[in-house]
């Protein structure tokens, strides 16, 4: 008789208790960790998200004793006006510094709120019809703020302002350029505004080209003529058949009728740059009023003396002087010279122009 040898598997039933609590406390451990990780998860990416960097810029602080550089970083979920006028605490020592940076930060890359205080100086004005020697207003301006709407409103609560509302203005407006700029198209053909000055250039451009372009053509003939070649000034490089580079390269032109608008009538020039004495000229085309000029130039083109001679020839009624060498000494070296304007276009690397 054949007996077939049997193995039995002992199962133990499934109600059994212990086995069923066993299995909900590792699902219920399992589903407790996958909801810990969706949740870090998640607040992984809130931070990556928070922490993301919005601004961030090398800023250097100008000093006499040694430059200053920091970066300026502003994450997404900061307030970057207080960010900003913090790091400004930290590092600067000239408010200018700091109204100039809330300008670029709040309006240029549109970072801040639009009740956030961009700019917040009191100032000391003496009156004498005011019985007091001395009244402090306070001038606030908001991102949201018009600057010109602000110093009409200081004027209607201190009429005696209105004297110098052009001044007041003028102090907001050279340091939240993006700001005035940003309310200023020129409608109101108010003539000194950034806008008005633009307008007319544009629309009298056809008719200024024709007029300084054959002065500007011969001092770039006669450098040619001199040296063979001519380094790069604002008029050779935008002469080159690019009408819209052109138009863009008449920086000292602006400057020049933004300069009538200031000083009205300044007579005495100071350039440290003459080159070929292209800025020179559109300075002394666009203010006639100009009667003495102080140059200084390294001289290290041959050119510089023989256009300097032409420009002398150009404007006859104007007593010029050209100062030759490093104008970090001769500068210093010259007698002490008080002028009207001063244009600055030599000595660009770091080092000479912090001096």
């Amino acid at each position: 008789m054949y007996t077939q040898k049997m193995s039995i598997i002992h199962h133990p039933p499934l109600h059994h208790p212990i086995t069923i609590y066993t299995c909900l406390f590792q699902l219920l451990t399992f589903l407790i960790t996958v909801t810990q990780m969706l949740a870090k998860d998640n607040v992984d990416s809130n931070n990556a998200n928070n922490n993301a960097i919005v601004f961030q810029e090398k800023v250097t602080w100008f000093n006499l004793d040694k430059p200053i550089e920091a970066i300026l970083t502003i994450y997404k979920n900061e307030n970057a006006a207080e960010v900003t006028r913090e790091f400004y605490n930290r590092y600067a020592i000239n408010e200018d510094a700091l109204f100039s940076l809330l300008d670029r930060v709040c309006i240029g890359d549109s970072l801040c709120q639009p009740h956030d205080i961009i700019f917040d100086e009191t100032i000391n004005i003496n009156h004498e019809k005011e019985k007091t020697e001395s009244i402090e207003i306070k001038i606030v301006v908001k991102v949201k703020d018009n600057p010109h709407h602000v110093i009409r409103n200081l004027v209607k609560e201190y009429p005696f302002l209105k004297e110098i509302e052009e001044r007041l203005l003028k102090r907001i407006c050279t340091r939240l350029k993006r700001l005035c700029i940003k309310y200023d198209d020129g409608k109101n053909n108010d003539e000194n505004s950034i806008a008005h000055s633009v307008n007319i250039l544009r629309s009298n451009y056809n008719h200024n080209e024709k007029k300084y372009k054959v002065t500007m053509e011969r001092l770039d003939n006669e450098a040619r003529k001199v040296s063979g070649y001519i380094e790069g000034n604002l008029w050779s490089d935008a002469s080159q058949g690019d009408e819209t580079k052109s138009k863009n390269k008449r920086e000292c032109e602006i400057f020049a009728i933004s300069m009538i608008n200031l000083f009205k009538a300044p007579k005495s020039f100071l350039e440290i740059g003459f080159n070929a004495g292209h800025s020179l000229s559109l300075f002394l085309h666009n203010i006639p009023s100009i009667e003495t000029v102080f140059e200084f130039d390294i001289c290290q083109h041959a050119y510089v003396q023989k256009n300097f001679n032409i420009v002398k020839s150009i404007f006859p009624h104007v007593n010029m002087k050209l100062m030759c060498g490093d104008s970090k000494q001769t500068i210093v070296n010259a007698a002490p010279i008080l002028v009207d304007i001063i244009h600055i276009d030599g000595g660009h690397d770091y080092n000479v122009s912090i001096l």
